[in-house]
């Protein structure tokens, strides 16, 4: 497992380094988390929260899934809720009446973007809001896709910035507030052979999150989503972490459906699972087979992302022919790609097998890649 993070480090910062883009903007990874999900009155020291395997839970991940890494084990489904004070969560009575799917949007003009918001509530009391920046199209990024006559095509960024989050709503004053369960996450959206969506990939957390997750989360700190004389208001500003001299507030409207619902139909620690569950092999490593071309380029660009931030448009992505790159390995074993693949001509990426190489030296003057030495997991 060491090498291959070593590797994707490598990679992630061969384009966008430790930062990303949000609505336009550069900010530091870490501090933007920070900001969207810090609580003062949260103590992670006083959280009763278990590391440990947890013999009464109702079931575990691979009960849930059904399927079986050995020795892995990931519990990011919880077996119970918690209030901050550590009492078991229960929904308030009045959220019945709100059980459903919402949506709105803001025009953000300080920030240049317009942001969407769709929120679905349960029975439960639990909810799944996503919020993502659609920006103009002068500063719209661009995403990737081979279509089904292996033919490699750019569009114009889908869900950008996407951050989802799964919360409580809980009792507060003067009607209903919420926190969040676990942690927002930010996925990728990966594209099928059409260029739409197909799904939704937390690859950070995939990377970096192989740990048990506590099995009783808290809802902790303040996402913004209130009910106020019934009606559904969101706090922009707190929800985005946006220091701004002006309130911006959402009112938003319930729906019967929406073309953006599949972004709310998964609570986060199911998604967290599921990529778990079918995105790593029985190694506990990433799971590189790749069946297309499409599979590959999604694969490697979104190696490129910490979030769904895409790329910038005079970004050049090659799909390149397999026989006309030649190259060893650090052994100097021939290495017989399957799907190459080139970013701005300064890096070149090589499926073989469940193994995934990159090269940035290599000679690229003529017909063919020659000289190239690669790397690999």
């Amino acid at each position: 497992m060491k090498k291959i993070v070593t590797l994707l480090l490598l990679l992630m910062t061969t384009v966008s380094g430790t930062w990303l883009s949000v609505a336009g903007q550069e900010v530091d990874a870490e501090s933007l988390e920070e900001s969207v999900t810090a609580d003062e009155s949260y103590d992670e020291s006083e959280d009763p929260h278990s590391h440990d395997e947890d013999q009464n839970r109702g079931f575990s991940a691979d009960d849930h899934h059904g399927h079986n890494h050995g020795p892995l084990k990931a519990n990011y489904i919880p077996s119970e809720i918690l209030n901050p004070d550590g009492s078991r969560y229960e929904a308030p009575e009045q959220v019945k009446e709100y059980v459903g799917l919402y949506t709105g949007a803001i025009q953000i003009d300080e920030m240049k973007v317009k942001i969407h918001f769709v929120l679905e509530i349960f029975e439960d009391g639990l909810f799944n809001l996503a919020h993502y920046y659609e920006n103009n199209e002068e500063d719209k990024g661009l995403r990737f896709f081979v279509n089904a006559d292996e033919k490699l095509e750019a569009r114009g960024a889908v869900y950008q910035d996407l951050s989802i989050l799964t919360g409580a709503l809980r009792e507060a004053d003067g009607g209903i507030g919420a926190g969040v369960v676990g942690q927002q996450i930010q996925p990728v959206v990966l594209l099928d052979e059409k260029g739409e969506p197909a799904e939704m990939v937390t690859y950070m957390d995939l990377a970096f999150g192989l740990r048990d997750n506590y099995s009783k989360p808290r809802v902790y700190s303040n996402v913004g989503l209130a009910i106020i004389d019934e009606e559904l208001m969101l706090d922009v500003n707190q929800l985005i972490g946006l220091n701004s001299e002006k309130d911006h507030v959402v009112q938003l409207e319930k729906v019967e459906t929406s073309p953006d619902q599949a972004l709310v139909e998964q609570r986060t620690y199911e998604l967290l699972q599921d990529n778990f569950d079918h995105n790593l092999n029985s190694k506990g490593d990433f799971d590189l087979n790749f069946e297309t071309a499409n599979e590959f380029v999604q694969a490697v660009l979104m190696m490129q992302l910490k979030t769904n931030a895409s790329f910038p448009q005079e970004t050049d992505v090659q799909l390149i022919e397999a026989e006309k790159v030649q190259g060893t390995d650090s052994k100097g074993n021939e290495i017989k790609a399957e799907y190459v693949m080139s970013l701005n001509d300064e890096v070149l990426f090589a499926s073989v097998g469940d193994r995934l190489y990159m090269a940035n030296e290599f000679d690229g003057s003529g017909d063919s890649y020659q000289n190239v030495k690669w790397k690999s997991n």
